[in-house]
C-alpha cells in the first residue's frame, strides 16, 4: 500500500502495478494479487470503500479518504 500511495504525496497519481513491482522487486502479477488481498482485508475490516473498477484505485482512494 505504501508503494502505491507514495507518489500521491507529491500530487501525482498512485503508482501502477508495474511501478510497485519494480520498487519492491517482484513481478507485476504478484503485486496484483497483493492488491486484491489488500482490498479483501479492507472489506473484512469494514473500511468504507467506493466501487472502483480497478482495485488499485479502490485501495488508494480508501487510503486517501481514511488516512491509514
Amino acid at each position: 500500500l505504501d508503494a502505491y500511495v507514495a507518489p500521491m504525496a507529491n500530487g501525482r497519481p498512485p503508482a501502477t502495478h508495474q511501478q510497485v513491482a519494480e520498487v519492491i522487486g517482484c513481478c507485476r502479477q504478484t503485486v496484483r494479487l497483493e492488491c486484491a488481498n489488500i482490498v479483501d482485508a479492507f472489506y473484512a475490516a469494514g473500511v468504507p470503500m467506493r466501487d472502483w473498477r480497478d482495485a488499485r484505485d479502490a485501495i488508494t482512494d480508501a487510503w486517501a479518504r481514511h488516512r491509514f
